[in-house]
């Protein structure tokens, strides 16, 4: 493959590309920093510079964040090569985040992400809480790759982690207005205060709201539409010099309404159904369903529904408490969260405008509760941390399927997990120019469905054991030990650049399908995947700080890759849960930063992906072989970029421009790279 060969010349070639940064850093070394902003992150549980972390990993600003008009979580995947994010139900959905061709597609709620979200250092188990609103932020840090020492949960492909703005001691405050298309209207603000010497609030609030991006020709109602509520509060109490507590609680809530689909149909609506028509076929209006229905002119933003709109809601709420603890040989810190989050969606099947009103109909509701704690250390030549993570997640869900408002089938089902994990991280420095990196974490989990059920529109079960009997219920369990390590060789050169290879492991626990079973089989459990990670990269400040460069290669070894797989049994399309088969990624990215004067900043960024399955060939996903497949949402390039000028105006402030843009190569949106889902460049 075309794109195989330009990842293993990558590979060839960084070493001639470190030479040439090795001499450019000594030309620069020792002198004053340039006007680049120095980002701190805690990718390694610990506050550092970017330029000093010696992982992959991308960091925003909350000034930058604002400037770049992102409302949502999911915005910052303009910005940020090879990160990328789709959901089926539109931008309040349950969105499926992709770091490097990793991800994991569940509408339903069941499972969680192979890309883990954190917010204030708690873990969020909800796919869906990724789509959250994104307003009053410190910063937010990708990390790319997995996470399996410091992050451990979950997390094969990476994590997001987002950081909110804390009380200070001064007292602060803003508001913004922002107007775009399709009514758009978003308001936020936040105030901040001391209360004591020893106790500051701040209290952050935004209303994000749209007249919706599309029309239903039938009722003439607008579709797609946004309402997003969200409320944050934060306290910090220093209980003395040494002990301080950060309390943070918020809500949100969403009213927004579901996206409408095309219709795909048979072309020959009399004769008996013989397939989807193709893309093409329906882009030209050649296809119609059984009852005549015809899409007279397929355009995204014009649907067809008998309904006049269809709800997509949720609500998310909760709280945690931060305490930070300064024993002298150590620092202690544990987190404690709760996180609660509901949805409610309805999703029109049929797409179309005939006499028979179908309906999907998806309720989630779940309750979380975790618990970290972690000493960080350090000597004149080691720092370390070590600490101890618990989770527990309960969840249900049901996928209702209704004609003309009357289910004709209903799964309710009840999902529960139970974690806990230990583990250690340290960096030995062996020179002024070498540090050693070792880190381990083991994990023990356990998943139990329980009261599985489905049943008809006269409360009949419809589902069957392996023998074929009808059974009322079906409840099944499964439990998961592993052991995933870090090793990183870190070599300094100069003071201004920093070069890395290592070697990392991630796993994701098995889990479920519990949606519309009609069988033990159709339920799974699906077994674990595991991520062998071997990647070599470098971060660079040259030109008298006014120059960023940081770059990445790295080679993923997938095995047993978790899919959802469309398959017939006994005539009957069904879902299966299914540990696929394996995969290979090679990929790079490069980050660009440059300020040529003192008030301009331009920045780049490119990333490159192959993938490609490996898996048995009697694996099929609707009817297509797996094997020799591409990963969905896996782009073979991405391009990303921003200009930002900016000039005081005197005594009322600064005046600034901006433009950003991004770029992408074509992609599958399924495992089974079907031409009816794909995504044009």
């Amino acid at each position: 493959m075309i794109n195989r060969a330009i990842g293993y010349a990558a590979l060839a070639a960084i070493p001639f590309m470190l030479n040439p940064l090795a001499v450019a850093a000594q030309e620069a070394v020792q002198r004053p920093k340039g006007p680049l902003e120095e980002i701190v992150v805690s990718a390694n549980r610990r506050e550092e510079k970017l330029q000093d972390v010696a992982i992959s990993v991308s960091a925003m600003t909350g000034e930058v964040l604002e400037k770049q008009g992102f409302q949502d979580i999911l915005a910052i995947t303009q910005q940020v090569p090879n990160f990328s994010a789709q959901s089926l139900f539109g931008p309040s959905g349950s969105p499926f985040l992709n770091i490097r061709g990793i991800s994991f597609i569940d509408f339903t709620d069941s499972n969680e992400s192979s890309v883990g979200l954190y917010v204030d250092d708690v873990y969020y188990g909800a796919q869906g809480a990724a789509a959250g609103q994104l307003f009053d932020v410190e910063r937010i840090e990708v990390l790319r790759g997995p996470q399996g020492t410091l992050f451990g949960r979950n997390t094969t492909g990476g994590l997001v982690h987002y950081i909110s703005k804390k009380p200070g001691k001064d007292v602060e405050a803003y508001a913004s207005v922002q107007v775009g298309s399709y009514g758009q209207r978003v308001i936020e603000s936040a105030f901040s205060t001391p209360i004591t010497d020893s106790l500051g609030v701040r209290i952050a609030v935004k209303s994000n709201r749209d007249e919706g991006t599309q029309v239903n020709e039938v009722t003439d109602t607008n579709w797609a539409k946004t309402d997003v509520q969200a409320a944050r509060i934060t306290a910090v109490v220093d209980v003395t010099d040494k002990l301080t507590t950060t309390l943070g609680a918020h809500y949100s809530d969403s009213k927004s309404t579901m996206v409408g689909y095309a219709m795909f149909g048979n072309r020959v609506p009399t004769a008996p159904y013989t397939g989807r028509c193709t893309v093409p076929e329906v882009l030209d209006s050649q296809c119609a369903n059984r009852n005549g229905f015809r899409d007279p002119d397929p355009d995204p933003n014009r649907i067809y529904s008998e309904a006049s709109s269809l709800p997509n809601e949720y609500t998310a709420s909760g709280g945690y408490l931060n305490v930070g603890w300064d024993l002298g040989f150590a620092q202690l810190t544990s987190v404690t969260g709760y996180e609660e989050y509901q949805r409610f969606s309805e999703q029109d099947i049929d797409a179309s405008d005939n006499s028979i009103d179908q309906v999907g109909i998806y309720r989630s509701n779940m309750e979380q509760f975790s618990q970290e704690v972690r000493l960080n250390g350090e000597t004149d030549s080691l720092r370390w941390v070590t600490g101890a993570f618990y989770y527990d997640d309960n969840r249900f869900r049901s996928s209702t399927y209704a004609i003309n408002r009357v289910p004709t089938q209903n799964g309710p089902a009840k999902l529960f997990t139970e974690s806990w994990a230990v583990f250690a991280q340290g960096d030995l420095r062996l020179s002024d120019e070498f540090t050693l990196v070792a880190g381990v974490r083991y994990t023990d989990e356990s998943r139990e469905l329980k009261d599985l059920q489905n049943y008809n529109q006269s409360g009949a079960s419809i589902l069957r054991d392996l023998d074929g009997n009808i059974i009322q219920s079906y409840s099944d369990e499964l439990s998961t030990t592993a052991t995933t390590y870090k090793l990183s060789l870190e070599w300094r050169p100069m003071d201004d650049i920093l070069t890395y290879l290592q070697y990392s492991t991630g796993f994701k626990s098995g889990g479920f399908n519990p949606s519309l079973a009609t069988s033990p089989r159709t339920v799974g459990p699906v077994g674990e995947e595991t991520l062998n990670a071997y990647e070599l990269g470098a971060k660079t400040t040259l030109l008298e700080g006014r120059l960023r460069l940081n770059g990445a290669i790295f080679y993923y070894d997938f095995s047993d890759y978790q899919a959802l797989a469309g398959t017939s049994i006994g005539g009957v399309p069904v879902v299966l849960f299914i540990n696929a088969g394996d995969a290979t990624v090679v990929g790079s990215e490069l980050e660009a930063t440059y300020v040529p004067i003192d008030n301009l900043e331009l920045s780049l960024g490119v990333g490159t992906l192959d993938t490609e399955f490996d898996a048995d060939p009697s694996v099929t996903i609707d009817g297509g072989q797996l094997n020799g497949k591409e990963m969905p949402s896996a782009p073979s390039y991405s391009v990303n970029g921003s200009a930002l000028f900016r000039h005081g105006v005197g005594e009322f402030g600064e005046l600034s421009y901006q433009a950003s843009f991004k770029y992408q190569d074509d992609v599958w949106l399924g495992p089974d790279n079907n031409p009816a889902e794909t995504q044009d460049a």
